[in-house]
């Protein structure tokens, strides 16, 4: 729940005007749901019997509609290191791991969102990944 709760802060900072504050009950609920689905995992790294680095994903079948096709994909929807364990390439673990997930099962599409200004964003065009949808948004004042 910890590193939930600090992902959470990155992205509340980074966009106030879309993330409500932390609500430790409504997120473990969140987690317990994702748990018990067949399409969603979690898995972390361990230092002396603690999680220091967890990724959470999503694993979506090919779909097709009137409008468009999409492959099989898995969306990256939390990837966390604690502070004190950055910069020991636990992140860098964790990515390789799902492409080896992914390939396993078939999977040559990973996802994720990066909100600008996210520190993380360097990371990922690192380790391979490449902006590909921009959401852009207007506040409007009255």
């Amino acid at each position: 729940m910890e590193f939930l709760q600090e992902l959470h802060c990155v992205h509340e900072s980074l966009r106030p005007d879309f993330f409500k504050p932390f609500q430790e009950g409504i997120v473990k609920q969140m987690v317990i749901e994702a748990i018990a689905s067949d399409n969603e995992f979690f898995y972390g790294i361990k230092s002396d019997e603690e999680f220091v680095a967890m990724i959470w994903f999503s694993q979506y079948p090919a779909r097709e509609n009137e409008w468009n096709k999409k492959e099989a994909s898995i969306q990256i929807d939390a990837l966390v290191t604690k502070k004190e364990f950055r910069g020991q390439h636990l992140a860098n673990m964790l990515m390789q791991f799902i492409e080896e997930f992914a390939l396993e099962n078939g999977v040559k599409l990973l996802t994720l969102n990066c909100y600008a200004g996210n520190d993380a964003e360097k990371f990922y065009q690192k380790v391979g990944y490449t902006p590909s949808n921009i959401t852009m948004i207007k506040k409007l004042t009255e």
